[in-house]
């Protein structure tokens, strides 16, 4: 048997026109599955791919945009360290006097109070509750 293509009727084995159609039918069927086959592994090549096919890509997107975020926080720190710099340069006495004293330095003839903190007692925080239960009776 010879198998034979003719455009618009399909493969021909060489036999009868009926066992042509079947054929024909049958490599149709094949095809089609051949082909749907085909697509869905590029669909899953292209979602999941080597890498790491569209869910890669979003979250590269979202890591891209928290980069972005950083890289304008930074840029405005670089900002307000450049202008404290040039009042430095320029000697701007209150810049000055806010770093001493950021620092602990105070002016000839200041008082420095220091105020330091105790926990109070857990008797006087909270009232003795029978005693003023029996003080409402």
């Amino acid at each position: 048997m010879k198998l034979e293509y003719t455009p618009g009727q399909g493969f021909n084995m060489g036999s009868s026109p009926a066992h042509s159609r079947k054929f024909s039918a049958f490599f149709r069927k094949w095809w089609l599955s051949l082909v749907i086959a085909g697509f869905a592994f590029l669909t899953l090549y292209v979602v999941f791919g080597k890498e790491g096919g569209i869910v890669k890509l979003l979250d590269m997107k979202d890591e891209n945009e928290l980069l972005h975020c950083e890289l304008v926080q930074l840029q405005d720190n670089k900002e307000e360290l450049e202008d404290q710099i040039q009042r430095l340069n320029d000697k701007d006495t209150t810049l000055i006097e806010e770093e001493a004293r950021r620092q602990g330095m105070v002016k000839k003839g200041e008082i420095v109070y220091n105020i330091r903190y105790q926990d109070i007692p857990d008797s006087i925080k909270q009232p003795d509750m029978q005693s003023s239960s029996r003080e409402n009776q």
